[in-house]
């Protein structure tokens, strides 16, 4: 079922008979115009005036009833506070208390109407299904409330729904107060023990949603399941009229041992009892209550226990809709259940169920097994069933004996022989009739009373399994990573049945049990991280570094939280002035949690950076609505209340969305104390982060956004020139940079003092610098002017007159009063709050009661490749999907784990993709694939590892591989044509230490150390080999670590096809290398001589060390094979960047496998290989033969793309609101009718090449087209303007459409890389008639062609959205006019006669309103656009 449909379709009349076919669904912004056009006079009486998109904004749940056509039939819109301003949103508890008969009323089960409309003939209908609806769908809801401050008479629809409430005052306040008892429309569902009598009725709800259970168990396995209870086996049923509509099976026989292995337990005392003289209390679960006897005020026992729970075999007659429920009757039915009181146990014979215990163990013992050998599911691990699986043990034969021997129940026991008394008990079996599954969780309380000395009730459920309404109220437990069962563990404590939970402002008094809470919580988090525990001492190792910091990071948030608490306990505000707000939550007046806020000051930067629009509009939200989630801390047993703490922070807190960062590790001290994170996580909705336009500040002056919107833009470290906006500090130190914030003062190396109110540079030739200025003279000509932010660069620096940048040559220290301090190695940026990236998590007043659908099923992805790494993206951004288990395997896991210097990256073409926002979704197995065992269902990773999966995706790409030499006799000439065509093998033997490949940043990082330590003194020889695009930005990155060019040699093996390119030049096709431009190599070929790096052309490793059976370390020496005579060169450092292939580990897990391989890994249209639990997708697959498309495999497109579509696929697997594609007419050949995909995106490749030339290269995917000749691919416009010798060089071109596929660039200055990816697949009209002006000589250089201000809107993120939206609007009135006569006429045929139908349809004026309102609505990006009115 869709999340947004809360009740399927069902069928209303009107009050003249009308049928109409109906769904409700919650509201969608677009049915707010229709929802308006309801409101009439009536309406506002009541509830007063409304501003629909205002309120559906705010609102905690609005629900509407639509026809089929999509017509709204009626709505009704619910808060957790009263209408009006009658009372505070944040007291409005105490004020109902006060007033009227409403003690009862919480904010856990209390919801109040803020507006009703429908269409007058389907009012009561309407109103009826939204009641009915919202009762089912909120399961804790007991009241919906009508409380409005406008008196009037309630229409009559509502007027058949509400009661009055009873005033306790006289005279009362003046308002209206109404209430709806859940009773009358959702009334608890009967609950008792199990007959064999029900068999009959539970047989048909069996039949319906499984067959698999009477083909395994037998056509009795529910008679005998009931016949068999005793002491530690119950059934039972729940009824409605008469009838079982759903049955529940309970055991206490549980192996905790096997579930302590396999999941963390340690902060549920691994399920078992505390020792005697532990506090029960201290764990925070709740407090013991003395037994009272309160039998006095209540019905006999016999006819209805506590609470209307029906006991044994009592058929309690259907409930009074009028009748209410007893206060005293439920406050003892939540103090019996916390007791646990043994006289709320069913009838049972004591001794009879003493005798069965003793007989099982008995029997248990003869045979020498324990129960979870047996081969018994419910006794190796707790299980579940719900629609189409069964996961149960077929009835015990044990239980089924009957001798009345008395005896005490046995206490259980560990593995290791320790007595241990069992704190949990299991459910077995449930099942439900569909139409009641809402009402699951009143199984709850009746199955709690049948163990009395037990808090904790579990349930195991197979990972493939889809979570039903009963788990969506327990806690699922975290596996161990090293857990190989293949179920998901969910818990529900006694303590969760409490209906009274309560958050409150924070107080002083609160801190000792705050304290004590963090304590404890960290103290569980502490032995899950240390498993096992360790309790000998010993010496520390390189080992425990990761645990120690864990441990450190843990101690720093817990005394972030208290510093916080005291913050808001004595100042209510941060130093720095901004509103802090703390809030606890409280069970029987006992503190089980407490969260922290902050006023989300940085809103502008969110709202530009993030995608926070999605789900709200943030024109209906003041900018002091938005807070930051701080702290949050809850203990395990109340974590299914989350969300109703955090809904209850922002009423508390006046506010209606609330923001949660989550940092990377390297930023781990900003990162907030949130446990537990994955509740917290779950509960909200991650804004995907936005595409940032790189703006030309300079020119943009006075017009460019906002400091917030530009600041990621600050504080950039490029090579030769480093740039700081005009409102940040920026210091960018070469070494080493320190600022102080009080002093204003440079010392140089050279003993430079300067006082403290003056600001001086004393350098060593001559350099003053006034009293009102910072100044920097430079040796060769450095400006400091008064109105720019400070830049320091290599060859050009300014600094200006309100900001202190201060260079010196080795060591300067700068001081005024603020910080500002850019380093190149730490690459910490102080520029007025420069946001490290984070990931961001929202959830707003309307999000505050959406569901979400929880996936466990196990999906692993090997590789870390940008394939794998946007597969991911795409599945964790879903909004309305939550992955418990997904896990990503990979050599050193993904950038978002280590912190690397950025000399790394220029080592390689392409950087890796920002994965912040996957640290705290996906699981990171650092290591490499050996093997997949396909039955049982498990891939083993390098250090004897194993990963089970349901679902495994393999994306390791091609990675370059040490070269094997060809081994041939160099003492004779020999050229590469005289060498034997053969198979490419893998090289086998020993690696030297100086024998680099290169894949990966963390081989870069290696790279680098290692040329630091052991080569940069010395005068050997570096040797790069290869012919990528990869070899040339190597060299680049070698050149500016200080190596000479006289000790580099560039050794080009032969080119490959995948290596070789053709491009298209006017009538022209020439065919290069890697580099794509013939100017471009020309250019690069030239950088290189001049350096000094000598090139050695198709050359193959033919030996190395002189070819030395045994291996000698380091690498001395290296010969190749050329196509004339052999080369011979020395060798210091090797760094290989040829051989692209599959890894052999891959390939040998592949092959094992069995999976089939055909030089790459076969997958269908689909993705799938020829096992349907493994998919695969990126360089490493191939098309099966059968599509005949060999020339369009993954490798010829975006991997990004490839990975989206991927996770498209993927999500037709996991997601229950994806309709399901329907069968393939030919069943034996499933995919006959699916044709290949391709793909639309660009192909990027770029990074920094010998000479300093900043490189980009934007292609069209190179699909081969056997159906069109070279004329047609040849037809098309090349823009070129600058030269490679001037280092401007940018060459765009045109296809056959005049549509832009292709652009490359090569620059001596950094290139806008995000601004120009938009160029691609505009039409050239778009780009300012770009044909038409380059033609007639108006564009001389493309570079400042761009950054001009008329295409900074083709740059912004939601441009695409505009145009499908301007091109729908020009279709509608193309239609339009059709329809009045026009003809087939089209734009090309007459521009006028088009304008004029534009207009004469209203699409020309609409045209316009969607054009302004595109600028008005992205203002704080465009604000260099003028619009009516500014001028």
């Amino acid at each position: 079922m869709e999340p947004r449909i809360i009740q399927k379709m069902t069928t209303i009349t009107s009050a003249c008979g009308t049928v109409e076919t109906v769904a409700v669904r919650r509201t969608e912004s677009c049915d707010a115009q229709q929802i308006d056009d309801l409101i009439n006079p009536s309406t506002v009486a009541v509830f007063g005036r409304v501003h629909v998109i205002h309120l559906l904004e705010r609102a905690n749940l609005a629900v509407t009833v639509a026809n089929a056509e999509n017509e709204v039939l009626g709505h009704a819109s619910f808060f957790d506070y009263p209408v009006g301003d009658i009372v505070d949103q944040a007291h409005w508890e105490p004020f109902l208390h006060r007033n009227f008969s409403t003690e009862k009323c919480t904010t856990l089960n209390t919801l109040f109407l803020h507006l009703f409309v429908a269409q007058s003939s389907f009012a009561t209908a309407s109103v009826t299904e939204i009641i009915r609806a919202v009762f089912n769908v909120v399961t804790e809801l007991q009241y919906i409330c009508l409380v409005s401050p406008n008196i009037s008479r309630l229409e009559p629809a509502l007027d058949e729904l509400f009661v009055p409430m009873k005033c306790l005052r006289d005279p009362g306040p003046q308002c209206l107060a109404f209430v709806c008892h859940r009773h009358t429309h959702c009334p608890a569902l009967h609950v008792r023990r199990a007959r064999v009598e029900d068999h009959d009725d539970l047989t048909h709800i069996f039949t319906e949603q499984s067959k698999e259970l009477s083909a395994s168990w037998g056509p009795f396995y529910l008679a005998e399941l009931i016949q068999s209870q005793d002491h530690l086996n119950h059934a039972a049923v729940c009824e409605s009229g008469g009838i079982a509509v759903g049955f529940i099976s309970v055991s206490g026989d549980i192996d905790f041992d096997l579930l302590n292995e396999s999941f963390e337990l340690s902060v549920f005392d691994g399920l078992y009892k505390q020792q005697p003289h532990q506090d029960l209390s201290k764990h925070g679960l709740y407090k013991q209550q003395p037994q009272q006897d309160r039998t006095s005020k209540h019905a006999p026992r016999g006819d209805r226990s506590d609470g209307g729970i029906s006991t044994d075999t009592q058929v309690s007659a259907p409930r009074d809709p009028a009748e209410k429920v007893s206060d005293e009757e439920e406050e003892q039915t939540e103090e019996s259940l916390m007791r646990g009181d043994a006289s709320e146990h069913p009838p049972q014979s004591d001794q009879s169920a003493a005798g069965n215990h003793r007989q099982h163990a008995t029997e248990q013992a003869e045979q020498g097994k324990k129960p979870s050998e047996q081969g018994e599911v419910m006794h190796v691990s707790p299980s579940s069933w719900t629609e189409d699986e069964v996961l149960v043990s077929p009835p015990s034969e044990t239980a089924e004996q009957e001798n009345t021997h008395a005896a005490d129940v046995p206490s259980a026991s560990g593995r290791s022989g320790s007595p241990k008394q069992p704190n949990a008990f299991c459910i077995r079996l449930f099942v439900i009739d569909k139409s009641y599954e809402m009402r699951s969780v009143d199984f709850l309380p009746y199955v709690f009373t049948l163990f009395p000395d037990r808090d904790y009730c579990v349930i195991t459920l197979a990972t493939l399994t889809p979570e039903f309404p009963l788990i969506q109220n327990f806690v699922r437990v975290t596996p161990h990573p090293s857990s190989t069962l293949h179920q998901e563990l969910y818990i529900f404590h006694r303590a969760a049945l409490l209906k009274c939970v309560a958050v409150r402002p924070a107080l002083s008094a609160d801190r000792p049990a705050v304290s004590a809470m963090v304590e404890r919580l960290s103290m569980h988090q502490s032995l899950s991280a240390d498993r096992p525990a360790q309790s000998a001492d010993r010496p520390a190792q390189s080992a425990d570094r990761p645990a120690v910091s864990a441990m450190v990071e843990r101690l720093s948030m817990q005394q972030s939280l208290l510093e916080d608490l005291d913050v808001f306990c004595h100042a209510r505000r941060d130093p720095d002035g901004t509103p802090v707000q703390a809030f606890v939550a409280e069970v029987q007046s006992q503190i089980v949690g407490i969260l922290i806020i902050r006023n989300e000051e940085d809103m502008e930067y969110v709202r530009s950076h993030y995608n926070v629009e999605d789900f709200i509009y943030f024109s209906q939200h003041r900018y002091e609505d938005h807070a930051r989630l701080c702290h949050f801390l809850l203990l395990p047993a109340f974590q299914r209340h989350t969300k109703h703490i955090m809904k209850e922070a922002l009423r508390l807190a006046h506010k209606t969305c609330l923001y949660y960062r989550v940092y990377p590790p390297s930023c781990h001290t900003q990162n907030s104390g949130v446990y537990p994170a994955t509740c917290v996580l779950s509960c909200m909705v991650p804004a995907r982060p936005r595409r940032q336009i790189a703006y030309p500040l300079d020119e943009l002056g006075l017009n460019a956004p906002s400091r917030q919107v530009t600041q990621t833009q600050v504080g950039l470290v490029a090579a030769e020139s480093r740039q700081v906006t005009q409102t940040q500090v920026g210091l960018v130190a070469a070494e080493s940079r320190q600022v102080t914030q009080t002093q204003v003062g440079l010392v140089a190396a050279e003993s430079r003092q300067v006082t403290q109110t003056q600001v001086g540079l004393v350098a060593a030739e001559s350099r003053q610098v006034t009293q009102t200025q910072v100044g920097l003279v430079a040796a060769e000509s450095r400006q400091v002017t008064q109105t720019q932010v400070g830049l320091v660069a290599a060859e050009s620096r300014q600094v200006t007159q309100t900001q202190m940048g201060l260079v010196a040559a080795e060591s300067r220290q700068v001081t005024q009063t603020q910080v500002g301090l850019v380093a190149a190695e730490s690459q910490s940026r102080q520029v007025t709050q420069t946001q490290a990236p984070y990931a961001l998590n929202l959830l707003s007043r309307k999000l505050s009661m959406e569901p979400k659908v929880s996936i466990n099923a196990r999906l692993v992805v090997v590789g870390a490749s940008d394939t794998a790494l946007s597969c991911l993206e795409a599945l964790v951004f879903c909004p309305h999907l939550w992955f418990n288990n997904v896990t990503l395997i990979s050599t050193h896991g993904y950038l978002g784990n280590h912190d690397h210097n950025n000399d790394d990256i220029s080592f390689l073409s392409t950087s890796s993709r920002d994965c912040v926002h996957l640290a705290s979704v996906v699981r990171v197995v650092s290591g490499t694939m050996v093997a997949i065992d396909r039955e049982a269902k498990h891939i083993s990773v390098s250090g004897d590892r194993t990963v089970p999966y349901d679902h495994v995706v393999l994306c390791t790409g091609l990675q370059y591989q040490v070269p094997c030499p060809t081994g041939v006799d160099l003492n004779r000439p020999i050229t590469n044509s005289q060498l034997l065509a053969r198979p490419q093998r893998g090289y086998t033997g020993h690696v030297p230490s100086n024998l680099f490949t290169l894949n990966d940043r963390q081989d870069c990082t290696a790279l680098r150390l290692w040329l630091s330590s052991n080569f940069m003194e010395l005068d050997d020889n570096a040797i790069v080999y290869g012919n990528s695009l990869d070899v040339y930005t190597c060299v680049e990155a070698l050149l500016s670590l200080g190596i000479q060019g006289s000790r580099i040699h560039l050794v080009l093996s032969p080119p490959s096809p995948s290596t070789t390119t053709t491009t298209t030049t006017g009538n022209n096709s020439t065919t290069c290398r890697c580099l794509a431009d013939p100017e471009v190599e020309k250019a690069v070929a030239r950088a290189l001589e001049k350096a000094g790096v000598r090139v050695h052309r198709d050359c193959l490793l033919a030996r190395m060390n002189g070819g030395e059976q045994i291996p000698v370390e380091p690498l001395a020496s290296v010969a190749f094979t050329t196509d004339t005579q052999p080369l011979h060169l020395t060798c210091g450092v090797f760094i290989n960047l040829s051989s692209r292939a599959v890894d052999p580990h891959a390939f040998r897990s592949v092959s094992d496998a069995c999976l089939v391989f055909d030089g790459r890994l076969v997958i269908d249209s689909r993705f799938r290989t020829n096992d349907a639990s493994v998919h695969a997708a990126g360089p490493l697959t191939k098309f099966s033969r059968r599509y005949r498309a060999d020339s369009t495999a993954h490798s010829c497109f975006s991997s990004a793309e490839v990975g989206r579509e991927l996770a498209a696929a993927l999500l037709a697997l996991f997601d229950p609101t994806l309709e399901p594609e329907p069968a393939a007419p030919d069943l034996l050949v499933p995919d006959s009718d699916r044709l290949v995909p391709v793909y639309t995106r660009p192909r990027v490749q770029g990074g920094r090449l010998p000479g300093g030339y900043n490189y980009l290269r934007i292609a069209k995917p190179s699909i081969p087209d056997p159906t069109v000749g070279p004329s047609f691919i040849q037809q098309g416009t090349d823009v070129v303007t600058g030269r490679v010798e001037t280092g401007n060089y940018f060459h765009l071109r045109l296809g056959r459409y005049e549509t832009v596929e292709g652009v490359t660039c090569l620059s001596l200055k950094p290139l806008p890389v995000s601004n120009y990816l938009c160029l691609y697949g505009k039409h050239q009209r778009l780009l300012n008639h770009l044909s038409s002006r380059y033609d007639q000589g108006l564009v001389h250089d493309l570079y400042s062609f761009f950054r001009e201000t008329w295409c900074m809107a083709l740059y912004h993120d939601r441009f695409t959205d505009f145009e499908q939206e301007i091109k729908q609007i020009i279709e509608s009135a193309k239609a339009q006019g059709r329809r009045g006569g026009a003809g087939s006429m089209t734009t090309e045929d007459s521009p006028k006669l088009s304008l004029q139908l534009l207009d004469s349809s209203g699409g020309l004026a609409a045209l316009r309103s969607s054009t302004l309102n595109y600028l008005q609505y992205n203002r704080n990006h465009l604000p260099m656009y003028a619009l009516p009115g500014m001028l």
